[in-house]
């Protein structure tokens, strides 16, 4: 954590004296969870907490902001305090703070409400040289509040090499297989806590000679995470509290992830927007958009240059909020992107799924082996559907579209094989190609 502490008080610009005439200066340490902002926070704390008068650590969690207001107050004045109410609190602050140099860090702000009821909406009763830090993953609080913003990130490779393997072998001395390594740095996307609990299950396999046990110990963290890991990065999603929101994260994490961000919003927008008949293709992938944006700020996605971007963990995150308590029950689920579920589900002839979206693009061409014709009547609720690099090997003489499906992309699929509802519909998407014989003419 060195050159991190070293670029925040860097920013701090702590000079001696009072030579640094700004007023409440306030920092957010900004990323997303588990990637050790707190850790970052205590360090810098203990660091400068001897160059200002008063400080305070004070950790938000779930308390009441009345509570907290008491705990700031009592941890800088040193006095037994009362606060009638919020605003009362705020008041006190005011009266008691006022010219007085401290350092407060405000670890876990995930609302504004947070910012404004423990320091008010400005800080300029604070003496000058005072310094506030905020951990938080939702950037859209520090920029309401003109802090400036340190983006915490993931550890550079070497020193999560190193951090990998000083937890997965007591003294250093065991050797682990370059391609573990690689391959548990990929999975845990160079997150401290994640190599923590990845190295430490490592060094319960050390007796074995080989990476047997390692790699079993990896396949189980790649695919269930870790109960403790999945509780931290969880809050950002329970944080969204907008069912529109938590629906578009979840097809990102799901669906999405590296897919061109316009090519999605257009997606999202049909999917999840509430529109009217008079509502455009541009306008609701322009609501989306900004729901995207949202998601961004909040640290559960990234947009690297117009491509959508997930973080491993939380990427099986939310794949499993996704799942809910039914990931063994693949006809209750509302998503499909797996190709062993989707290829079950398309050729199953046994009973009715409640699957509403289905995204399939594998890397390498996959081959359906055979498509039952009446796959979409039991898929009842499916309204999305995009299957690319899927070829089948055997077609139905004509496969029923429901009515209520509003996007169907399928080039390997061909048109002549769909039979449309007779009732009114309303498509969006419809992509296919043109008959069984255009594949070799390099028709669409």
């Amino acid at each position: 954590m060195k050159s991190q502490v070293q670029n925040v008080e860097s920013i701090l610009d702590m000079r001696s004296g009072d030579e640094v005439q700004d007023r409440g200066l306030m920092v957010g340490l900004w990323g997303m969870g588990c990637l050790g902002k707190t850790t970052l926070a205590k360090l810098i704390y203990n660091r400068i907490f001897t160059k200002f008068q008063d400080a305070a650590f004070i950790e938000i969690g779930s308390d009441s902001i009345k509570n907290l207001q008491i705990t700031m107050l009592r941890a800088l004045t040193h006095a037994k305090l009362r606060v009638i109410n919020r605003h009362g609190g705020i008041a006190s602050m005011k009266e008691r703070l006022k010219c007085k140099k401290i350092l407060l860090i405000l670890d876990g702000a995930e609302d504004i409400r947070h910012i404004d009821g423990l320091i008010g909406k400005g800080s300029d009763y604070l003496k000058n040289g005072s310094r506030i830090i905020v951990t938080t993953r939702n950037k859209r609080v520090l920029r309401t509040r003109g802090a400036t913003i340190y983006e915490v990130k993931a550890l550079e490779d070497h020193a999560a090499r190193q951090l990998l393997r000083a937890y997965a072998s007591k003294n250093g001395e065991e050797g682990i297989s370059k391609e573990l390594v690689e391959r548990a740095l990929q999975c845990t996307g160079r997150v401290p806590s994640a190599l923590r609990v990845l190295g430490s299950g490592f060094c319960g396999q050390n007796k074995n000679k080989n990476d047997g046990g390692r790699g079993i110990e990896l396949k189980i963290f790649e695919s269930w995470s870790d109960p403790t890991i999945h509780k931290e990065l969880v809050k950002s999603f329970d944080g969204l509290k907008d069912a529109t929101m938590e629906g578009i994260f979840l097809d990102i994490a799901c669906f999405f992830n590296g897919w061109n961000r316009k090519y999605v919003e257009g997606f999202l927008g049909i999917r999840h927007v509430k529109r009217s008949d008079a509502d455009s293709y541009d306008v609701v992938a322009h609501i989306a958009n900004d729901h995207v944006t949202a998601l961004v700020e909040r640290s559960l996605i990234t947009d690297d240059n117009g491509t959508l971007q997930v973080h491993p963990l939380i990427k099986l995150m939310g794949q499993k909020v996704a799942d809910g308590e039914v990931p063994l029950n693949l006809k209750k689920r509302s998503r499909l992107w797996c190709w062993d579920d989707v290829a079950k589900a398309l050729s199953d002839d046994e009973g009715e799924y409640d699957v509403e979206a289905i995204v399939c693009a594998p890397e390498e061409t996959k081959e359906l082996k055979y498509i039952d014709s009446s796959a979409f009547k039991r898929l009842k609720k499916l309204s999305f559907l995009i299957m690319i690099n899927v070829q089948v090997k055997t077609f139905p003489d004509c496969i029923d579209l429901p009515r209520q499906l509003r996007w169907f992309e399928w080039p390997e699929f061909p048109a002549s094989r769909l039979k449309f509802s007779p009732t009114p519909w309303n498509p969006a998407v419809l992509a296919v190609r043109k008959s069984l014989s255009s594949r070799n003419q390099g028709e669409p």
